[in-house]
């Protein structure tokens, strides 16, 4: 698979993940309106969170994109290490506002709390929680992709060093032609 390939591939999964955080987001919304809970601030404030990361991530995989097309590889490697601590973050930010184990011990709690719709609700955000944290994972494997295949095309193409080094007044070339 080519560079600008895995990235495209990065970039699809990245919108997959948007998609699937804003349901996330939008049934989280649709909470029972008998009494608030500070669970649904939490959950939203988390989504909202993880969203801002994951489009911070987006922008630095269509940079990583336009540098693939354009086949500098120094922009690619500086927006695919972007895209790593986007990725990193976005995943960091999931587990602990929405996967973690206080968060689900609170969406449980809630639901044993107050049976009826608010169970119904908790959930069906634990459902939506569980149903994005395979896509979540799959960032690092399609970001795998991209470095791996930035690696082949370094390996592929021959690389030019020249090195001017002065020793004692002269230049390397000047010892490789003789010392003159």
């Amino acid at each position: 698979m080519a560079v600008h390939a895995a990235v495209t591939h990065l970039q699809q999964a990245v919108r997959e993940l948007q998609e699937r955080v804003q349901l996330l987001a939008r049934v989280t919304d649709d909470h029972p309106g008998d009494g608030e809970s500070v669970v649904v601030d939490l959950v939203r404030d988390a989504c909202d969170d993880v969203q801002g990361w994951l489009a911070g991530l987006a922008e630095a995989a269509q940079r990583a994109a336009t540098a693939a097309a354009r086949r500098d590889r120094v922009r690619l490697a500086e927006q695919l290490a972007a895209c790593a601590t986007a990725c990193e973050t976005t995943v960091q930010r999931f587990v602990t506002g929405l996967a973690g184990v206080e968060s689900l011990t609170r969406l449980r709690r809630l639901a044993h709390d107050r049976p009826g719709g608010w169970q119904e609700w908790s959930w069906q955000v634990q459902d939506g929680i569980g149903e994005t944290w395979p896509r979540m994972w799959a960032l690092r494997s399609h970001l795998d992709g991209c470095w791996m295949e930035l690696v082949e095309r370094l390996q592929d193409e021959p690389v030019l060093v020249r090195a001017q080094v002065e020793e004692a007044g002269r230049t390397s070339e000047d010892a490789a032609a003789g010392g003159r």
